[in-house]
């Protein structure tokens, strides 16, 4: 009787150290895909701010200083509540995106 309880409980202990050792992958896998998805939109912020710095190039007012750069968009992000406006902005935009055939646009 011993025997068998002594082999039963070395199964068990086989079985808990392979548990453990399951749930260390899956812990390591779980951080790793999290990790991914952080790198994944790190790059995702990037291409947008790197589209959005270019777009401000094609608007020819990078020699502007950069506080009148911002304090402009300020301004246009508080003016711009009314749709019409948006609507009539966005077209003009888009006009001007499409006859540029602007890379940077895809990754927006």
């Amino acid at each position: 009787m011993t025997r068998s309880s002594d082999k039963l409980r070395e199964m068990i202990e086989r079985r808990e150290q392979r548990s453990a050792q399951l749930k260390a992958q899956l812990l390591i896998r779980d951080r790793r895909d999290a990790q991914r998805a952080r790198d994944a939109q790190q790059r995702r912020d990037m291409r947008k701010k790197i589209a959005l710095g270019a777009m401000l190039m094609d608007a020819g007012i990078t020699q502007m200083p950069s506080a009148e750069i911002l304090g402009a968009l300020m301004s246009y992000r508080d003016l711009v509540v009314d749709p019409a406006n948006r609507e009539r902005y966005t077209k003009r935009g888009e006009t001007w995106l499409s006859a540029q055939k602007a890379p940077y646009i895809a990754s927006l």
